[in-house]
């Protein structure tokens, strides 16, 4: 190659090394405004969740306290069990999940739009919400509302139950049990707090991982790969799942597979989360990518997973 070729050859590199730096500028800013963009989201739909909650166990309490002191009687009983579960229920139940329903739906869908959206901006692809899409999110809505409509019959109510049996024996007046109950629910309360702000990330986090699969599939991208944040925070199974690349077909099959069924028992079972026993067992069998439990499809991996996915290009 003589000098002036070379020359030539140089100032090329140069103007694709100078492109692909702006390439990735634009990227870093579009990922940064992104993130900006999911965080807001999540606040606005955590604050909707744990608002709506602490309102509801304090109507709840007042509701049992009330019944306690209307009692014309001493003595605790089983019927006055049966009575709480059912207040408690009512309100931490069905009264919570019809509450917040017709505010999810829209916020569930700005999930999902923004993790396509995500995938579209990388690969210069025009994303359109379709009626698939709308059932997408239908289907994600309805499991977001199993969550929160099961939250006191499977976080909360075998617990209380055992609280309030502890008084048949306790030689208490109702009003002692009308305040001794008080202030055991304030602990029912913050957990509570706690379970919904850790739900809306949880969902916030599959909602958008699947717009962002549903994106690569229009793309005709055929692989992506998982990107795992890494700190003092990282999970031991974020750590193993980070980097690795899988073909498309497998997150587009979980997508499926997910979005047809219909009770949180089935969702369970399909999507189960890796116990650390579980994937030191994967670790040790040299268990093959493809070959992954459904769990290890995409995001989230465990509770308030961070963890996210892009398209990669073999």
């Amino acid at each position: 190659m003589n000098y002036t070729l070379s020359k030539l050859f140089d100032k090329h590199l140069s103007d694709i090394e100078t492109e692909l730096e702006n390439i990735k500028s634009i990227l870093i800013v579009k990922s940064k405004s992104s993130e900006k963009k999911y965080k807001k989201y999540l606040s606005t739909l955590q604050k909707l969740l744990t608002d709506s909650y602490d309102s509801q166990t304090k109507q709840a309490l007042k509701e049992v306290v009330d019944y306690l002191l209307s009692l014309n009687r001493i003595n605790f009983s089983d019927a006055d069990i049966k009575k709480i579960d059912s207040i408690l229920k009512a309100r931490l139940g069905k009264g919570l999940k019809d509450l917040v329903v017709n505010k999810i739906y829209k916020i569930a869908e700005l999930f999902y739009s923004l993790g396509a959206e995500e995938i579209a901006d990388a690969i210069h692809f025009e994303f359109s919400f379709e009626l698939s899409d709308t059932d997408a999110v239908t289907a994600l809505f309805e499991q977001f509302n199993f969550w929160i409509g099961n939250y006191y019959g499977d976080q909360v109510q075998s617990e209380i139950k055992e609280t309030l049996k502890g008084y048949f024996d306790a030689d208490k007046t109702i009003e002692e049990v009308a305040l001794e109950f008080s202030k055991k629910f304030e602990k029912y309360s913050e957990n509570g707090m706690e379970y919904f702000e850790g739900l809306a990330e949880h969902t916030s986090n599959r909602v958008r991982a699947i717009g962002q699969v549903t994106a690569m599939e229009r793309a005709g991208v055929d692989s992506y790969q998982i990107i795992s944040i890494i700190d003092a925070r990282t999970s031991e199974i974020c750590k193993f799942m980070d980097g690795k690349i899988f073909d498309l077909s497998r997150a587009t099959d979980y997508r499926e597979k997910i979005l047809s069924l219909k009770n949180p028992k089935e969702i369970k079972d399909y999507s189960k989360w890796i116990t650390p026993k579980e994937l030191q067992a994967i670790q040790d069998q040299k268990i093959s990518d493809p070959d992954l439990p459904a769990g290890l499809t995409i995001p989230p991996f465990h509770w308030r997973c961070r963890s996210t996915i892009r398209a990669f290009f073999k």
